[in-house]
């Protein structure tokens, strides 16, 4: 174990740990944030460097877990980001309802992919793509996923190999038109993303598939590289430019 439970309940000042005074729960309010991994903290190690357990910052208990010791990811020392292999890693998050989107979504990661050929997953709520959303690459391009099975999504952004970069999306079910509804930022620069299939639907129907990280619920493509944070917010469909601002802050202090 890499740092003690109780500290996975402190959220400002973790004096010691490098994190700064702005967390998702200062930004976004307690309640909303249902989801909220770190790197500093909550990491449980299994049989070193392998991650059992990437524990949930939130106070909900929606962790990341891995019981197959060959599918869990690395971290080589305390606070180093997850390392997963693109091959057989991945944490998954069992369906609670506090993970229910419904109208409004805000997911953030900071990653540092190594391999970006093919198509790999970074976090994911469905199972081989088909369910409530996932964040998938087509090469160096991002794409997000709305609905089942994949009933819309949107293509913005670029990855570089051995780059690290922070990643956005805004999930409003009451905004107008796709770009309304689903709006991207990488690195805290807005991206205008274009909508290749279907229009953004104004809800996302509920689903009983886990969340993972790393791959899809049935792996069939898995994420190459580091995670430094992996971050869903619920309940705040219209977040301010200062939001966005300190959310990707963080994500970049991560």
């Amino acid at each position: 174990m890499r740092y003690p439970p109780h500290i996975a309940s402190v959220d400002l000042h973790l004096g010691g740990r490098g994190l700064a005074a702005i967390t998702p729960k200062t930004i976004f309010g307690p309640a909303n944030v249902r989801r909220w991994l770190d790197r500093r903290l909550g990491v449980l190690i299994g049989t070193a460097p392998d991650v059992a357990t990437w524990t949930d910052q939130s106070g909900l208990a929606n962790s990341g877990a891995q019981a197959v010791e060959l599918s869990r990811p690395h971290q080589a020392e305390e606070g180093d980001p997850i390392v997963f292999d693109g091959l057989l890693q991945y944490l998954s998050t069992p369906d609670a309802d506090s993970l229910d989107a419904t109208t409004s979504l805000i997911v953030g990661v900071s990653v540092k992919p190594d391999l970006v050929t093919g198509n790999h997953c970074i976090i994911a709520k469905s199972a081989t793509g088909i369910g409530e959303w996932s964040v998938q690459t087509n090469g160096a391009a991002i794409r997000f996923f709305i609905g089942t099975p994949g009933v819309a999504w949107s293509e913005g952004g670029t990855l570089v190999a051995g780059q690290r970069t922070r990643l956005i999306w805004v999930f409003n079910g009451g905004g107008i038109g796709n770009a309304g509804r689903l709006r991207q930022w990488q690195d805290g620069v807005q991206q205008s993303p274009t909508y290749p299939v279907g229009a953004i639907p104004s809800t996302i129907t509920p689903s009983v598939n886990p969340i993972t990280d790393g791959a899809f619920s049935s792996p069939a493509q898995f994420f190459d590289g580091d995670m430094f944070a992996s971050v869903i917010v619920i309940g705040v469909p219209e977040p301010t430019a200062g939001q966005i601002a300190d959310f990707d802050s963080y994500l970049a202090g991560a």
